[in-house]
């Protein structure tokens, strides 16, 4: 093997501090989210409820597959280079959030199921470091956030499209991720734990993508 074969993935770096902070969120964040679970003031806990939902990964999946028909069509119809070019990179973009956001909501409803957390307002039932694998109950399908994963995957992937704006972007993300925590259905850990995940997994997409240059180039550049 060459010394470059030896060099772990980039990818790697970021997946081990998002552990540390993961560790950090479950034993010290954790305990006190469960307390204030319910209790958050009403101005986090009102527009929290209002805008959670856009972490639901169905509308963004929706949204992207409309857009690559559409993006589909406008080349068959148009016919013209310019309309080759565009759709050409409208249909990649997409998919590259398409990939990105769906796969990883899906990595992380499996894995929730399987661990089994109990949300925030069973703490008192359970305490917060319990685990029921496989309960197959919402009541235990706290670890990680699905919604945080969908906001860090589709979040992370806009900041990559678009690096003119990628932390204000990731802000934005995280604000709509710490919403879980705001309602009582999520502790810190799990956002962060989905939150990180999701963001690593755009960018790990983003990487795979960039090997065949398709949407990047190699220094993870667009093209």
């Amino acid at each position: 093997m060459t010394k470059s074969e030896h060099r772990p993935l980039p990818v790697l770096y970021p997946f081990a501090a998002i552990v540390v902070l993961v560790l950090f969120a479950f034993l010290f964040l954790d305990r006190q989210a469960a307390v204030m679970s319910g209790h958050w003031p009403g101005w986090l806990s009102g527009p929290s409820a209002a805008i959670t939902d856009v972490g639901a990964s169905w509308w963004i999946l929706t949204l992207t597959t409309l857009v690559i028909f559409a993006a589909w069509a406008w080349k068959q119809f148009a016919r013209s280079d310019f309309a080759g070019r565009m759709s050409t990179t409208i249909i990649s973009m997409c998919f590259y959030v398409l990939i990105s956001v769906g796969l990883a909501a899906l990595i992380v409803n499996i894995i929730k199921r399987l661990i089994g957390r109990p949300r925030p307002f069973m703490a008192d039932d359970h305490g917060i470091f319990s685990f029921n694998p496989l309960a197959r109950n919402f009541d235990f399908e706290s670890f990680p956030s699905g919604h945080a994963t969908t906001n860090g995957a589709f979040f992370m992937a806009l900041a990559l499209l678009f690096p003119r704006f990628r932390w204000p972007l990731l802000v934005i993300g995280v604000c709509f991720a710490l919403t879980r925590v705001f309602i009582g259905v999520h502790f810190p850990s799990d956002v962060t734990a989905g939150f990180g995940f999701g963001m690593w997994f755009a960018f790990a997409v983003a990487v795979w993508f960039s090997r065949y240059g398709i949407v990047f180039d190699k220094s993870l550049r667009l093209k």
